[in-house]
């Protein structure tokens, strides 16, 4: 036999050595140890790992795996395959972890909660705030802004036309009585009252109306208001009425015959009068209540017969201030006079006095007849 290993009948293969095990294995190889051979030696080996060659397995093998019919025995599997199209709404969604403000955030491999990093903002402007820049109207998702009307183009309107929506688009018109919504069925106008007097721009015509009726009055008290008023001449009186339509007015005449205004007459007969004399006609206080002194008509003559002629004459004197008002004189004849003069002298006492001019005594006589007014 040749020298090396001999086999031992009590030899096992690699695969019947458990790992870790310890197994004598003989050997006949014999040993010379200086020039002698010695006696057969046992060596013990142990197996460290064990070598298992590559094999495969059927299904049925596998103690615990899905038992037949397969299919039926997966597990979470969906009911359509593949899955029909659906939705689910936020609530549907578990939290699975997430915090206050984190999002939904794919990994790579799943989505899953986490916040949003500054770095994975995409399109963020190189500065904060943004650096000045422009946008397009399109650009901007709610266009809610404001103009003053000086920003706004004329787009073809005209003097007092204003935007109106067209069903499309704004656009200038005008609007009409009919688009005014809540209006009232009464108002008042604003003040315009010159648009309706002579020569302007909406002067009346016809009949005023009721509300611009006219208060006739007798004596500080209402009679009516109407319209239209209707003079009627009495007895011994005569009216003429003249339209001035220049100065939007009539003009009436009232003419009294044989009677007339009421009034007061002083009354002197014949008197001798020296030179440089007078007579008192009438003395009287003018009240104030009736200030206005009118002098109706005056009668004076000097009297024939007796001496020289000369002239006579009837003064009012305002005697509270010493001073002469008016004088009416006859010269060398009788004379009449109608002045209708009115003076204003309330408060002041006042008197009618006859007087002449002869170098001698004159006798005269004179009448004076005047009204207080208000």
């Amino acid at each position: 036999m040749s020298r090396g290993f001999k086999p031992n009948p009590k030899r096992r293969t690699e695969s019947d050595i458990l790992t870790g095990q310890k197994e004598p294995i003989t050997t006949e190889a014999p040993r010379i140890v200086m020039g002698k051979q010695m006696e057969v030696t046992e060596v013990h080996l142990t197996i460290v790992e064990q070598k298992v060659a590559t094999h495969t397995h059927t299904r049925t093998d596998i103690v615990d795996f899905f038992s037949t019919p397969f299919w039926n025995n997966i597990p979470d599997k969906p009911p359509d395959f593949p899955p029909s199209p659906h939705t689910h709404s936020l609530s549907d969604i578990l939290q699975s972890g997430a915090s206050t403000n984190q999002v939904p955030k794919w990994s790579g491999t799943q989505w899953q909660p986490g916040s949003v990093n500054w770095d994975e903002i995409t399109n963020r402007p190189s500065q904060f705030p943004p650096s000045p820049h422009t946008h397009v109207k399109a650009d901007i998702t709610d266009f809610a802004h404001t103009h003053t009307l000086s920003e706004l183009q004329q787009s073809g309107a005209t003097t007092n036309q204003v935007p109106k929506w067209s069903g499309t688009q704004w656009q200038p018109g005008n609007v009409d009585w009919n688009e005014v919504t809540n209006k009232p069925t009464q108002f008042t106008p604003s003040a315009h009252q010159a648009t309706h007097q002579a020569g302007g721009s909406d002067a009346l015509t016809g009949n005023l109306d009721a509300n611009a009726r006219v208060g006739v009055m007798q004596g500080g008290t209402l009679v009516g208001t109407r319209r239209r008023i209707n003079f009627l001449a009495g007895s011994n009186v005569t009216i003429s009425a003249t339209d001035d339509a220049t100065n939007e007015k009539v003009d009436v005449t009232i003419n009294a015959q044989g009677g007339g205004e009421l009034f007061c007459v002083a009354t002197a007969p014949p008197q001798s009068i020296p030179a440089g004399g007078s007579f008192i006609l009438a003395r009287i206080t003018v009240p104030t209540a009736k200030p206005n002194l009118k002098v109706v008509a005056v009668m004076v003559s000097p009297f024939y017969g007796t001496g020289a002629l000369g002239n006579a004459q009837i003064s009012l004197v305002n005697e509270t201030d010493n001073v002469v008002v008016a004088t009416w004189g006859s010269g060398a004849g009788p004379v009449y006079l109608e002045p209708n003069a009115v003076y204003n002298l309330g408060g002041k006492t006042v008197r009618f006095e006859i007087s002449h001019g002869a170098p001698g005594a004159q006798e005269c006589w004179g009448s004076v007849s005047f009204k207080l007014m208000p």
